[in-house]
């Protein structure tokens, strides 16, 4: 898609690196996953769900689909963070992306990630590129930032305890104000460069990775 802020497709292939992650997943990416009824810990039914929420005892791993949403004021560039929602994994931590679990009505990864992005973030238009520049998962460990290396550093901290592919993918917006969910609470333009010299901040999931993506494609 025709995009003004002068990015392009050999920009995003220099900047990932790392597109063979596709290759262990792409028979995934390209299957609509089946409704399953899901258990809490006591045995009660709690809503129909995709195979692989259970927990990484049993690590069916289920995909998931986010837009990290980004624009430019006079050439700097800003990106959509919000506040994870209350009772959801990672609750309070800051998030760069959003989106969420692919839908077995979703016609692809991509379908699902506008889906959920619009969602999420329901007054803004957003143009999202169709290429994916991150793939996190299936296991989800908590990333610190090291702002003198502009670098994601591993903490050990598991993120989550299901087995979950998430492909992440970038949007330009173009139009709307910010209006938060219960999903991306108190939703806001934070500077990225602003963002890179924050040392030692830690993201929800592994997105710290999406912030250094960020930065080696806009500063």
């Amino acid at each position: 898609m025709p995009l003004t802020t002068g990015f392009s497709y050999k920009d995003l292939a220099v900047a990932i690196a790392d597109l063979d992650m596709l290759a262990p997943i792409a028979d995934l990416i390209h299957k609509r996953p089946t409704p399953k009824i899901r258990e809490d810990a006591v045995g009660n039914i709690k809503k129909k769900w995709i195979p692989g929420t259970n927990g990484l005892n049993n690590p069916a791993v289920c995909l998931s689909a986010d837009v990290c949403i980004v624009r430019f004021i006079d050439g700097e560039p800003d990106v959509v963070t919000s506040i994870r929602g209350k009772g959801k994994w990672q609750e309070g931590m800051t998030m760069l992306s959003a989106g969420g679990f692919v839908e077995p009505s979703d016609a692809s990864v991509y379908d699902a990630a506008c889906r959920e992005r619009s969602e999420e973030l329901k007054n803004l238009a957003v143009s999202v590129f169709s290429v994916p520049f991150y793939i996190g998962g299936p296991i989800k460990w908590n990333y610190k930032w090291d702002s003198s290396a502009r670098r994601a550093v591993q903490t050990n901290v598991l993120a989550q305890n299901a087995a979950v592919a998430t492909l992440y993918y970038l949007g330009f917006w173009t139009d709307g104000e910010l209006v938060g969910s219960d999903e991306a609470t108190s939703p806001r333009w934070t500077s990225i460069r602003e963002l890179a010299e924050r040392d030692g901040e830690v993201y929800a999931f592994d997105m710290t990775i999406l912030l250094e993506r960020l930065v080696k494609l806009f500063l």
